[in-house]
């Protein structure tokens, strides 16, 4: 007869297989959900592995979020993939080089002693100046998405209205300087191929996530009313400076490190990385500052920053980057906008933010 030690041992490991079972039947569940919602399919050689990815993945989200940090993570259509995967098929790295010539861009809006903009809460996205979350795809792009979010921003807030440009003409097109297509490139670059040859519409010109041969004929009729900027201007180095630029300027181009899984799987609150790199040779991933504000549970400031990895990803295709936290992340190392032309009639770029914002301030109030 069994005694009650040996019928005890053997309930626990009862349980003990039952619970195994059960969570290997749970990861199961989940790892074919994941197929079936962003419709992925493997090789009977890579399944093993990116399960097992997809797995690490999940106890890594788990764990991180248990920690009780400022922001959250939540998978997404990138759980298969491991940071460096995410790094080189979509950020690709960031192509550093000397800048083409101090001639063609200024250094501005320096640190500023009057800081009453860093208390405000500044959101461009509440005045439509901001276009709608794109997807680069498997495509290292991103450099052509901050490209075209800040052409975008700056044309709705010059010209009145949001008009979309395109992506894959800068993928196809500019490889005359150091942009080259799906394998990284620099927004102040495409800034300068978009002075010189003007940028085409997303319709004109749509959006495939590959490398093309450039169809783009400034010569031919349609191409000619092409949008051109007439430069671009390059922000002081430090975050008092990008701050004042977004409050005075509208939404700005900026390069961050990205290449960490935390970035991967964000999904809310604000994300600060203390191994996350700031300087140039470290970015990897070029997104749109768009706003700035203050998180009302952790009082942290914070950065609203468009990524281009779709609105599945992080909030809604956004995510709260840390601000005043010693350029974390890189996010105020390079920042720049594009200088559009004036319309017909005198106002220095000062005044017409100034009316801008005017127009914001009274739009959030009301609201």
């Amino acid at each position: 007869m069994m005694n009650a030690n040996a019928a005890l041992g053997l309930l626990v490991g009862f349980f003990a297989l039952f619970n195994s079972s059960h969570a290997i039947a749970l990861l199961r569940g989940q790892w074919s959900e994941h197929k079936l919602t962003y419709g992925l399919s493997f090789k009977a050689e890579d399944e093993h592995t990116r399960k097992q990815i997809f797995e690490e993945n999940l106890k890594y989200i788990e764990n991180v979020n248990a920690a009780n940090l400022t922001y959250k993570l939540k998978m997404n259509h990138l759980g298969h993939l491991r940071a460096h995967e995410v790094v080189k098929g979509m950020n690709a790295e960031i192509l550093k080089t000397k800048l083409m010539s101090e001639a063609n861009y200024r250094i501005e809006l320096k640190s500023n002693s009057n800081k009453f903009y860093e208390d405000l809460e500044v959101d461009w996205r509440k005045v439509n100046a901001v276009s709608p979350v794109k997807d680069q795809g498997n495509c290292g792009s991103c450099w052509s998405f901050s490209t075209t979010g800040a052409m975008e921003s700056q044309y709705r807030l010059k010209y009145g209205k949001m008009k979309l440009f395109s992506e894959q003409q800068l993928v196809d097109c500019d490889r005359q300087n150091i942009d080259q297509g799906c394998n990284g490139g620099f927004p102040v670059a495409a800034f300068e191929y978009i002075r010189e040859f003007g940028l085409l519409t997303e319709e004109e010109y749509p959006y495939s996530a590959h490398s093309n041969q450039c169809r783009f004929k400034p010569d031919e009729n349609g191409h000619l009313n092409s949008t051109k900027v007439t430069g671009y201007t390059v922000i002081e180095m430090n975050e008092n400076a990008l701050t004042e630029a977004i409050y005075k300027r509208g939404p700005i181009s900026v390069a961050i490190d990205a290449s960490s899984s935390d970035f991967q799987f964000y999904h809310s609150g604000v994300y600060q990385n203390p191994s996350c790199g700031s300087a140039v040779s470290e970015l990897d991933h070029a997104v749109l500052a768009v706003g700035f504000g203050v998180d009302k549970v952790h009082k942290t400031p914070y950065y609203i920053v468009k990524n281009s990895w779709s609105s599945g990803w992080g909030d809604h295709g956004y995510i709260k980057m840390i601000r005043n936290g010693k350029n974390n992340c890189g996010i105020a190392t390079f920042a720049t906008y594009p200088n559009l032309y004036r319309l017909n009639r005198r106002a220095l770029e000062d005044d017409f933010a100034i009316i801008n914002y005017f127009i914001y301030s009274f739009f959030i109030y009301f609201s």
